[in-house]
């Protein structure tokens, strides 16, 4: 909001400028005034009540709120003030010329001449000053509720991040920790291998924001830890193969973007069969966006909603990135029995959206 201090500063300099503009007015009309001195001081005594006065105008023009008046009650009570200011800035104006120069003023100027012209021009000066408080004041609103829309919008992607952490650092637990759980009794050695790099992924998993971003290459390090726990589970059941076009690894990627698709990928396409099956990531650039695919061999038919809460997690977190310009879609081809997922989103996150 701004503060009295703000406005007086304002009309200080502005009423300061129109004191130097206004003497030489004075010097050019009145004959008798012998010099520019003479001019400025006749000028300070014409300007400076009008300075005190719009300060005055100031706390009237926050007080009185026009939306929550009728127009016809602000129009009166605005007219009624006008005049006032008006007549208040001549009493003190020609009072105080009076006062130094006694009844040599009448001989210098014709007081009701002056006066009269004057009094239409305090009028419209009155209403300029206030229209000018109420655009600041309006302004001023403007911004702040501006400001508090942004703080609540804050708040809610704050908040939409702390529960998409919440989903997914257990949701990537649970799944690693089961796996774990079928080792014990087959090999153990292979189990406490396992549980080695659960700890490292782990670190990481909740240390990381998942709204953050990280170069891909990071993201295939993360990835390729990952498929070496799944891997030591499942052994030959799982093939993996990668297309990775090497301009586009320096390229920013939500983090823990990949896993959560390969994971999904391990255990609804490839866990369920006796035989594994094979898995493929396809990422390239170009067009100013990063565009990919995760594919996987399956045993049955599937659909988005066969998916579990990975894909929706990530949906979710592409939109709160990129809002409408990235994309998620999975399809599944009966003909080759795969699920793919395929993925696109500009290869820069928009400052619009980064908090």
């Amino acid at each position: 909001m701004v503060t009295f201090k703000q406005v007086a500063k304002i009309n200080a300099l502005f009423w300061l400028g129109w004191t130097i503009f206004y003497a030489a007015v004075v010097k050019i009309q009145v004959a008798e005034i012998p010099n520019y001195w003479a001019a400025l001081f006749n000028s300070a005594t014409n300007v400076l009540p009008l300075f005190g006065l719009s300060l005055l105008v100031w706390p009237l023009c926050k007080r009185l709120d026009w939306r929550n008046m009728s127009p016809w009650a602000t129009g009166f009570l605005h007219f009624f003030l006008a005049n006032a200011y008006t007549i208040l800035w001549q009493f003190i104006s020609f009072g105080t010329l009076y006062l130094i120069m006694g009844e040599s003023l009448f001989t210098i100027m014709d007081v009701r001449m002056v006066a009269g012209w004057q009094y239409p021009q305090g009028i419209l000066i009155y209403l300029m000053v206030a229209g000018i408080y109420y655009t600041l004041l309006f302004y001023y609103e403007v911004k702040e509720r501006e400001l508090r829309e942004s703080k609540l919008l804050l708040s809610l992607r704050e908040s939409e991040w702390k529960a998409l952490k919440a989903q997914i650092n257990p949701h990537f637990l649970f799944n690693a920790l089961n796996s774990v759980s079928a080792l014990i009794s087959q090999d153990s050695n292979k189990a406490r291998e396992m549980l080695v790099k659960l700890s490292t992924l782990l670190r990481r998993a909740l240390s990381e924001n998942p709204l953050q971003t990280t170069p891909l290459e990071n993201e295939l390090s993360f990835t390729h830890h990952y498929l070496e726990l799944e891997k030591i589970r499942l052994g030959d059941r799982l093939t993996y193969s990668e297309e990775i076009s090497p301009e586009s690894t320096e390229v920013l990627v939500p983090v823990m973007f990949l896993q959560p698709l390969i994971e999904n990928a391990i255990k609804h396409g490839i866990n369920p069969t006796a035989n594994g099956g094979e898995l493929t990531v396809k990422i390239t650039m170009g067009n100013k966006r990063l565009t990919g695919s995760i594919i996987n061999s399956t045993p049955k038919q599937r659909t988005n909603t066969d998916s579990g809460s990975g894909i929706n997690n990530l949906k979710n977190r592409l939109s709160l990135l990129y809002g409408n310009a990235a994309s998620l879609e999975t399809n599944f081809d009966s003909a080759q029995r795969t699920f793919t997922a395929n993925f696109q989103f500009p290869l820069n996150v928009p400052e619009e959206v980064v908090i």
